[in-house]
């Protein structure tokens, strides 16, 4: 017995921000031919029939799995244009090849280190029109420069490629891929002033250690929510004191998740709210578990290496009474 397509796909060719699901909706109208001898018989296709190895710029090998029989169909994936949309850019791969990206400056942050020797610096950039953020590195070098040498409100073009970030699979930024600015392009400042706020409305709700523990359960999924905004909920996270900086949990202890601590770190606490003594200051925590009559809205920004999930806060209009 075989399987074979009873009809070509309509469209052979589709763009990477397309993505696979464009192939399954196409492949989905249509029907296999199920031939058993003599016997040919027509079956639609379902989802649940579809895959693919890799979704990738160039060839893509489409499988059809129907009572353990198989037929594939070959589509053509084109490249990104190089003009990327933030929200584009979050969803791009690895590459050499050169794109522009353009966004708001909002604030920076440093991945990993220490506030003495801090490491893996990056801009912090939305779109323009929504709350869409990414981290643009190579810029932010040093806690005296942070915002090398931009605005917040500046927006601002880059160029860049896409380079992953980590590669070893204990650390909670593993599969991350970022924007690197390109050694000797400048970025141009297109416009200033421009407002730098996140939609609160836009947030992810937490409300309890179950969905922090889905917000971050593996490393799939934590490159999915990057540079989302968080709300964790009044009166039910707690931040617990911890080297200047706060764990976060909902349990007032210590609750490591895939095996790294949630964490708000002190040393960003410059880059985000300059000459704010402590987080204390804003989010009266002095108390070392507390939590708080407010909503905290908090930006994840990635993983500290094999120690933290990282947030930050981004100002003092993310705490809302």
């Amino acid at each position: 017995a075989t399987i074979e397509l009873a009809s070509a796909l309509e469209k052979g060719t589709y763009t990477y921000f397309e993505g696979f699901e464009s192939v399954v909706a196409e492949l989905v109208k249509l029907q296999i031919n199920h031939v058993n001898g003599a016997t040919k018989t027509a079956v639609p296709i379902t989802a649940d029939m579809v895959s693919c190895k890799e979704w990738k710029v160039g060839e893509v090998e489409v499988v059809i799995t129907y009572q353990e029989l198989v037929c594939t169909v070959k589509v053509n994936v084109t490249a990104p244009d190089k003009n990327l949309t933030i929200a584009e850019a979050r969803k791009m791969y690895a590459t050499d090849e050169q794109y522009t990206i353009t966004g708001v400056v909002v604030s920076a942050a440093f991945i990993s280190g220490t506030a003495k020797a801090p490491e893996n610096g990056e801009l912090l950039i939305k779109d323009k029109a929504t709350s869409k953020v990414i981290g643009v590195k190579g810029l932010v070098k040093s806690s005296d420069n942070r915002l090398a040498g931009f605005d917040v409100g500046d927006e601002v073009t880059f160029t860049v490629n896409f380079q992953a970030t980590t590669t070893s699979s204990s650390h909670s930024e593993y599969g991350k891929i970022a924007p690197y600015v390109v050694e000797g392009t400048t970025p141009t400042v297109v416009s200033k002033g421009n407002s730098a706020m996140l939609d609160l409305a836009s947030a992810v709700e937490l409300g309890s250690q179950e969905d922090l523990t889905t917000f971050m359960k593996d490393a799939a999924t934590r490159c999915d929510n990057l540079y989302k905004l968080v709300k964790f909920k009044r009166n039910e996270a707690t931040f617990i004191t911890y080297n200047a900086g706060k764990y976060l949990s909902f349990t007032g202890k210590n609750v490591k998740i895939d095996g790294l601590s949630v964490y708000l770190h002190d040393f960003n606490r410059e880059m985000t709210l300059p000459g704010v003594a402590s987080y204390d200051a804003v989010l009266g925590t002095s108390a070392d578990v507390k939590s708080i009559d407010a909503d905290v809205y908090l930006l994840y920004i990635g993983g500290q290496g094999k120690y933290y999930h990282q947030f930050v806060l981004l100002g003092t209009d993310y705490i809302v009474k």
